[in-house]
């Protein structure tokens, strides 16, 4: 069995080069004083007397040299340790010079660079705690690896001690959408936050940094587009009707005070001001509906059921059922319905030169929502981004409230309505989503 000897450092290795360097020397001269004939204790007392110099001085550099070498050791781990105020002393190690200098220069270095980052951290810190705003950098595992002061105080968490999101029932802060909201409970009282997201690096693994700043202003100034986009409309549509009852009711009067009306043209005049009445009446109508629109009252029924009363109604326009038979939703029954009718009497009327085209419903189920797709293969979506909003429409007879109002009723039921173009062909699809009754519980829950 072969034993593996540890190897000689270098200074032992150099201290026995130099030995053995001597040795032919020294066996010379005890060789001429031997030659010599001297005396037998003068030889003996010469050849102990070099050996021992020879021992002394190889020695002495040794350990000299050792010392050195563990100078600049300590040093050098002394940076790995990340203290950079050590040095070495150039004048007590002049064979040295050259390394000692280049290692003081590193340790200077990073040593300047050290406090640089220390400065940056603390100012670094010092913003973060006073910035208005709650900050929390989380792990790939859900543990809170960064806090400020303020999401501290609110959350009552002491510095230094591991939290979770878990622990602190923040979880749903990882699985946001594009909506950029969040609802906490702060000291009993739901509050309203907006999210923003970026990605950092902490301890070499990779960390998700969350932005918290009270929604309240972001919530006005949603609040202060809508109330201006509502305003907007609402005096387009007003105008439109009052406009045109000014003019003929200005008109009849002045005919009327001169005695130069006649009976046809003041029934005209009064059927035009009862028309704008009218269509004035059904605006406002319309957006009551919008604003007043009932809570939910849920239910469970067959869906296929369900979609099997709603054919009839489209008389010689062919709808196809694709889906489970036995599939059941939970919800209010003549409010989906609204929606549904609404969705295929605008697929409908998309179809308008496609009669013999059939109207596609598929569903299917979910572990928590039940997804309805109805298809059609008119020429699809002209301007999506108007599509919801309340009294935009592209039809000369349309209302503009149909879209709004079906969403706003699939958001009461916490579901979700989306109408888009058809990737596979011409058309259009509307997607519906409505909670399982499970997922209502958990919801409600």
């Amino acid at each position: 069995m072969l034993v593996k000897h540890k190897p000689l450092s270098f200074l032992l290795q150099q201290s026995l080069i130099i030995f053995l360097v001597f040795l032919p020397s020294y066996i010379l001269a005890i060789a001429c004083l031997i030659w010599l004939e001297l005396s037998t204790y003068l030889v003996l007392f010469a050849a102990i007397s070099l050996l021992l110099i020879t021992l002394f001085l190889i020695g002495h550099n040794y350990f000299k040299s050792t010392r050195r070498v563990q100078v600049l050791t300590n040093v050098i781990e002394s940076l790995i340790e990340g203290d950079y105020n050590m040095r070495a002393r150039i004048e007590e190690h002049l064979d040295f010079e050259d390394l000692i200098k280049l290692i003081n220069k590193l340790s200077s270095t990073l040593d300047l660079q050290q406090r640089k980052v220390n400065q940056s951290q603390i100012l670094l810190e010092t913003i973060v705690n006073r910035m208005d705003m709650l900050v929390i950098g989380v792990d790939a595992n859900g543990d809170v690896v960064l806090s400020n002061e303020k999401f501290r105080k609110e959350f009552k968490i002491e510095l230094n001690v591991k939290v979770s999101l878990h622990s602190l029932h923040l979880e749903s802060i990882q699985s946001l959408t594009s909506e950029p909201l969040i609802s906490i409970v702060l000291e009993g009282q739901p509050q309203e936050f907006m999210v923003m997201v970026d990605q950092f690096v902490f301890e070499d693994h990779f960390c998700t940094l969350y932005l918290l700043t009270p929604a309240e202003r972001y919530l006005r100034e949603k609040e202060r587009q809508s109330w201006q986009s509502l305003l907007r409309v609402l005096s387009h549509e007003i105008n439109n009707s009052l406009a045109p009852i000014s003019s003929i009711s200005n008109s009849l009067l002045k005919r009327f005070q001169s005695q130069q009306i006649d009976g046809a043209s003041f029934e005209e005049g009064l059927s035009i001001i009862q028309r704008r009445s009218t269509n004035l009446s059904k605006f406002i109508g319309a957006y009551s509906q919008l604003a007043y629109l009932p809570k939910p009252s849920l239910q469970s029924f067959g869906l296929h059921d369900f979609l099997s009363r709603i054919q009839p109604l489209f008389g010689d326009r062919t709808i196809q059922l694709q889906g489970d038979d036995s599939i059941c939703l939970y919800a209010d029954i003549s409010q989906l319905e609204q929606v549904v009718i609404n969705i295929l009497k605008n697929a409908d009327e998309a179809m308008q030169n496609k009669k013999h085209e059939p109207i596609i419903i598929e569903w299917k189920s979910e572990s928590d929502f039940t997804e309805i797709k109805i298809i059609d293969s008119g020429p699809g979506v002209s301007n999506p981004q108007n599509l919801f909003v309340p009294f935009y429409t592209t039809k000369n007879q349309g209302s503009g409230i149909g879209l709004a109002l079906s969403r706003q009723i699939m958001l009461n039921h916490s579901g979700s309505f989306n109408l888009e173009n058809r990737s596979d062909s011409e058309g259009a699809q509307a997607v519906l989503k409505i909670p399982n009754k499970r997922g209502v519980d958990h919801q409600a829950s």
